[in-house]
């Protein structure tokens, strides 16, 4: 059961990250037909380094939450159990926590990203016809 919960949620996690990767393109083509520029290279630059940081804070992010709940790996490694306490407030880390972060993504995604699939065609039309013209 866990394999396959795991398959299941790596599968969605996939599609998320490819997701991303294609948005990414979409937004260099936009810049390219707002500015005349294709600037990938600045574009790719910037969103390996907002991942980077991301990944930072959520190691960060997640030391700081165990902190907070009293959460003992030395103790748990000489074999002493975990209180129900601390076993409850991880499994809202566990659970809550990515569902709030991905709860806030989809907000930001639904109302910050404002390329349509038919601004998106408009767009590609424009760029076949920015460059057939050079």
């Amino acid at each position: 059961m866990f394999l396959a919960l795991t398959f299941v949620s790596g599968f969605g996690q996939t599609f998320l990250v490819l997701e991303v990767w294609a948005l990414v393109m979409d937004v260099i083509d936009y810049h390219e037909v707002r500015t005349g520029k294709r600037e990938e290279g600045m574009a790719y630059a910037f969103f390996s380094f907002t991942r980077k940081l991301g990944q930072t804070l959520a190691g960060v992010g997640l030391n700081a939450l165990l902190a907070v709940i009293h959460y003992d790996g030395e103790a748990t490694q000489r074999g002493e159990l975990i209180s129900d306490a601390v076993l409850s407030k991880l499994y809202d880390i566990s659970t809550v926590v990515p569902a709030i972060t991905l709860a806030l993504m989809a907000v930001i995604l639904l109302f910050g990203y404002n390329l349509s699939k038919k601004k998106l065609v408009e767009m590609h039309n424009q760029l076949d016809e920015m460059r057939a013209s050079e």
